[in-house]
């Protein structure tokens, strides 16, 4: 069984430590799990550990439709079945862009990765690797010849754009003419090979015959006639040599093996051709970012003085808006200082008004109670007046009595 296949881990972390672990492993600046949605950070997490295994030159990285999506999730089924991981992809859940989905693939997706982690896998550099994706698939739809910094940013999304410098472009596609100009010899060699593989063998019946066969070396022909040997060089050597006793003989045999030839001359040269498209296609890049750079600082002192002055007047726009507002401010400010004022002299008045009626309550209060001690007064002068005309038998009353009540200053008799 196959040990991807068993590899199930299921370690969950919280979201801060997992944005953090996804911008550490392949160099982005990504702030939500939602921006994993898109399929291409999954990829790359992939190729951080199988690298050369993940087509990453076929990814969308800045993918933003439906159709997109589909197809970055495709290029990830492939690399699953690739490297024999046995897991289902719910593909309609984590396009959805829902936060649960994708935080639940990503925590099984960062147990894989740390459990294949190796000492080579540690020194992976996210931006370089996605930067040469870029190039390649540019060179692959032959738009290399707009390739610039501009070029390589727009196809990437903002949080893959740290790092990305016109300098580390040109590497990269130093890196890829390299690449290029090895699987260019590569195929030289296996063109070679394979006319070599395929020469032709020609026998009569002993008059001038004539036998063109591959000798043990890959890098020489040899013809044969009447037990003389002919050599032919490979077709990377610059001048044939003829060997022979018979140098008549010798040349009639040469002349015999030149279907022989014809292959091995149009294989160099169908090589040759396409190691000539490719250089000229990357050194077509490497101009154009060449150019590129000296048009950036031949304009940079005219981009500057445009900018500040630019940046001039944003500036005393601003200021003008700024004074605007001040001046509003300080009218309502003013405004609301003559509305206090007035509030204040209105409670004066009315504290003023409080006391004279505290004033007028406290007078009226204490003239109801002389009234009241008046009322009482009399009212006792005229009981006492009534019990003295009341104990009289005869009707007739003492009339200095009845005077010494009614003068009485007090109520004591």
């Amino acid at each position: 069984m196959n040990q991807h296949r068993v590899v199930e881990p299921n370690q969950l972390v919280g979201r801060t430590e997992l944005i953090a672990w996804v911008n550490g492993a392949i160099g982005v600046t990504i702030e939500r799990i939602e921006q994993c949605s898109n399929g291409a950070i999954y990829i790359q997490l992939l190729d951080s550990v199988h690298p050369g295994r993940v087509p990453l030159a076929r990814v969308k990285f800045n993918a933003a439709l439906e159709y997109e999506f589909l197809a970055n999730y495709k290029i990830l089924q492939s690399v699953f079945t690739r490297i024999g991981i046995d897991k289902h992809i719910d593909v309609q859940k984590l396009t959805k862009g829902r936060y649960q989905d994708n935080l639940e693939f990503l925590q099984w997706l960062r147990g894989y990765v740390d459990s294949q982690r190796t000492l080579e896998t540690n020194a992976y550099d996210g931006t370089r690797r996605r930067v040469t994706a870029v190039i390649r698939n540019c060179i692959a739809n032959n738009s290399s010849a707009h390739l610039n910094l501009g070029s390589v940013t727009s196809a990437l999304p903002t949080w893959a754009q740290e790092g990305v410098t016109v300098a580390l472009i040109k590497e990269c596609v130093a890196a890829v003419k390299d690449g290029m100009a090895q699987q260019s010899k590569g195929a030289q060699r296996t063109n070679v090979g394979n006319a070599q593989y395929n020469g032709i063998k020609r026998n009569d019946d002993g008059s001038g015959s004539t036998v063109v066969s591959r000798t043990a070396s890959s890098d020489s022909l040899q013809t044969v006639r009447h037990g003389q040997v002919v050599n032919i060089s490979a077709p990377n050597d610059k001048k044939r040599r003829v060997m022979g006793s018979v140098g008549a003989k010798a040349v009639g045999t040469f002349s015999r093996t030149s279907t022989a030839d014809t292959h091995i001359k149009d294989a160099d040269s169908a090589t040759q051709v396409d190691h000539s498209s490719v250089n000229k296609t990357v050194d077509t890049v490497t101009n154009e970012l060449e150019r590129s750079e000296t048009i950036a600082s031949d304009k940079s002192a005219e981009d500057m003085a445009s900018k500040q002055a630019e940046l001039n007047k944003q500036l005393e726009a601003l200021l003008e808006t700024h004074k605007e507002r001040i001046e509003k401010l300080n009218s309502i400010l003013q405004e609301r200082e003559r509305n206090i004022t007035d509030l204040k002299q209105q409670l004066d008045r009315q504290k003023e008004q409080v006391e004279n009626l505290k004033k007028q309550l406290g007078q009226a209060q204490a003239e109801k109670q002389v009234s009241k001690m008046s009322k009482d007064f009399y009212y006792n002068k005229l009981r006492k007046i009534e019990i003295q005309c009341q104990k009289s038998q005869t009707g007739q009353c003492e009339v200095s009595k009845l005077f010494d009540i009614m003068y009485a200053t007090d109520n004591v008799v």
